[in-house]
């Protein structure tokens, strides 16, 4: 098993590389192997992180962080609430040409389309359409814990991606709560583990 680390956000992230033992569940061990990991480096005793109702991790009192797993890496972030509100962290796997269609519909609405496809530069639509989509899943993870409830993809809305300096935008336009209200925007990063995995990051 070879351990190493992504910078992303200006925090470095513990990463599991699984690919040679993780098929199926073995992800979500190797997911909380990091988070306990990350827990460790901010000084944390050694513990074990609970699920909560709608299975979301767990986090000691004083902590927000952020798992997150594919079916060859896993990845943990944590960092102490004093400083942040939450922090979501997203790794995908590029999506795949025949899925492409399924996530353009479920995931983006008809502007976030005309941005992707009028984006210029050496990033492909392929991977342009993943960033989208991992943004707001490390959107949705790093909010979860003060909207305390489901929300879907188009509770927010890409406005701006820029691959020469890894970021995006992404701006509300649903209510979520009173400090996340409609039209507030938020800068998030990403980066690539390699050619054909992404990572993005939400700090606030």
């Amino acid at each position: 098993m070879q351990s190493f680390r992504i910078r992303t956000a200006r925090h470095r992230l513990p990463v599991v590389d699984s690919a040679q033992c993780a098929k199926a569940a073995s992800g979500i061990l190797y997911g909380r192997l990091a988070a306990r990991h990350a827990l460790l480096r901010l000084g944390t005793p050694d513990q074990e992180i609970g699920t909560g109702a709608f299975r979301e991790p767990l986090w000691p009192t004083g902590i927000v962080g952020s798992i997150t797993h594919t079916r060859s890496y896993a990845a943990a972030i944590a960092l102490p609430a004093s400083n942040y509100t939450g922090i979501g962290i997203d790794i995908e796997h590029l999506i795949a040409a025949k899925a492409q269609h399924t996530v353009e519909s479920t995931a983006l609405v008809a502007s976030e389309r005309t941005l992707l496809k009028g984006l210029t530069g050496d990033l492909s639509y392929e991977t342009s359409l993943t960033v989208a989509f991992s943004a707001k899943e490390s959107f949705f993870k790093g909010t979860f814990a003060t909207v305390k409830h489901y929300f879907g993809f188009e509770a927010v809305e890409l406005t701006a991606l820029d691959n020469a300096s890894g970021t995006l935008e992404l701006m509300i336009v649903q209510p979520l709560a009173t400090n996340l209200p409609i039209g507030r925007r938020f800068m998030l990063r990403f980066g690539f583990i390699d050619s054909e995995t992404l990572i993005t990051s939400f700090l606030w």
